[in-house]
C-alpha cells in the first residue's frame, strides 16, 4: 500500500528544529479542515442521493459506505483534535528557547503523523467510493426517469 507520509521515516523529526515541526503540524490541521469540509459534502451527496442510491444492488454498498464514512468522520475528529493539542504544545515550544525539544515529544509526533498516514489512506477510499455510487446511481435508469420528468414538468 501506499506510504502517505509528509515526509522520509528516517531521522527527520529528530533532526528537525521546532519551526519546521510547527510548520509541518499547521499543514496537517490546514489538510484536516479540508478533509472535514470534504466528509461534509459527502454526506450531503449521499443524503440527496439517498432514495437513489438505495434502490436494488445499490443498498449493500450504501449500507457498507455509510458504515466507513461514520468511521472515518469519527477518526478525522479524532485526529483533529489531536493535531489541534500538538500545535499549541509546538507553539509553546516555538515562543520559549529554553523549551528543548524532548524526545518523548518528537515520538508523540512521529506517532500523529502515522495516525493522519493512516486516515489518509481510508479517507481516499471513501472519497473513491462515494463517487463511484453516486456514478452508479447517476448512470442508472431510474435516475434517468426521474431527470426525464423533471424535464418534462419544467416545461409543461
Amino acid at each position: 500500500m501506499a506510504d502517505f507520509r509528509q515526509r522520509p521515516k528516517g531521522k527527520y523529526i529528530q533532526d528537525s528544529d521546532w519551526v519546521v515541526l510547527y510548520e509541518l503540524t499547521q499543514h496537517w490541521k490546514s489538510e484536516f479542515l479540508f478533509y472535514r469540509d470534504e466528509l461534509r459534502f459527502f454526506r450531503r451527496l449521499i443524503d440527496n442521493y439517498f432514495i437513489w442510491m438505495t434502490l436494488g444492488e445499490n443498498l449493500d454498498a450504501v449500507r457498507e459506505l455509510e458504515m466507513d464514512m461514520l468511521e472515518v468522520e469519527k477518526k478525522s475528529k479524532d485526529v483533529l483534535l489531536k493535531v489541534s493539542k500538538h500545535l499549541v504544545q509546538l507553539a509553546e515550544s516555538v515562543e520559549d528557547p529554553e523549551n528543548k525539544p524532548t524526545r518523548v515529544f518528537r515520538m508523540e509526533h512521529e506517532s500523529l503523523e502515522d495516525d493522519i498516514s493512516l486516515f489518509t489512506q481510508k479517507f481516499r477510499f471513501i472519497r473513491k467510493d462515494v463517487m463511484a455510487v453516486t456514478e452508479q446511481v447517476l448512470q442508472s435508469e431510474q435516475w434517468a426517469d426521474v431527470k426525464h420528468h423533471k424535464i418534462k414538468s419544467n416545461v409543461a
